[in-house]
C-alpha cells in the first residue's frame, strides 16, 4: 500500500509562537521530523507551510522525494481544522503525484520519533486496517496540574477539576 506522508508546519501557533522552527539538539524541530520521514522512506513527503523559515529549511531537503506546498492562508488561521488541511495537501498532491491509498501525518514538533515507531503504525495500520491510528504515550502527571485558575480572588492549581482534559 502506498501512503503520501505530510508535514503541516502553521506559522501562526498562538501557545508557543515559532514552535515548528525551534531548536532542539541544536536543531529545527521540523528537520527532526522531515529527516524521519526521508529516513522512513516509504512515500512522498509533502510539507504544508505559510511559514518562509520553513521553507528555507525545506530547501535543503529539495534532492529527496519530498515536496513543498504553500498553504494559502485561508488554510492557516487558529480555528482552520487541521482535516480541512489534508484534504487540500491530498487532492492537489494527488493531481500532480497520482493515487496514493492512505495519509499519514507527522506532527513537526516530534523530535523523537524514529523509524521504528512509525514501521509500527503502518504494519498495524496495513493489517488491522482501522480508519485513523494517533500516537500518544501515558502521562505521568496529568498535565492539567500545572495549570492555574483563579477562585474566590486566589489563583490555584487546576488540579482539583473534575474536568476531563483531552487536548493540550
Amino acid at each position: 500500500m502506498q501512503p503520501l506522508i505530510t508535514i503541516c508546519a502553521r506559522k501562526g501557533s498562538k501557545g508557543l509562537p515559532g514552535k515548528n522552527i525551534r531548536e532542539f539538539n541544536g536543531r529545527p524541530l521540523i528537520e527532526w521530523t522531515i529527516e524521519a520521514a526521508i529516513e522512513w522512506g516509504v512515500g512522498p513527503v509533502v510539507i504544508s507551510s505559510d511559514d518562509e523559515v520553513v521553507q528555507e529549511i525545506f530547501s535543503d531537503y529539495m534532492h529527496c522525494d519530498i515536496y513543498f506546498d504553500e498553504r494559502p492562508e485561508h488554510l492557516a488561521q487558529d480555528t482552520t481544522p487541521k482535516l480541512d488541511v489534508l484534504r487540500y495537501v491530498a487532492e492537489k498532491t494527488q493531481d500532480v503525484m497520482g493515487d496514493f491509498d492512505y495519509l499519514v501525518d507527522l506532527d513537526p514538533t516530534n523530535p523523537c520519533r524514529t523509524v521504528a515507531d512509525l514501521d509500527i503504525c503502518r504494519t498495524l495500520f496495513e493489517n488491522v486496517k482501522p480508519k485513523t491510528i494517533i500516537s500518544v504515550t501515558r502521562a505521568r502527571k496529568n498535565p492539567f496540574f500545572n495549570q492555574l485558575r483563579r477562585f474566590n480572588d486566589k489563583i490555584v492549581t487546576a488540579a482539583s477539576s473534575d474536568t476531563i482534559i483531552t487536548r493540550r
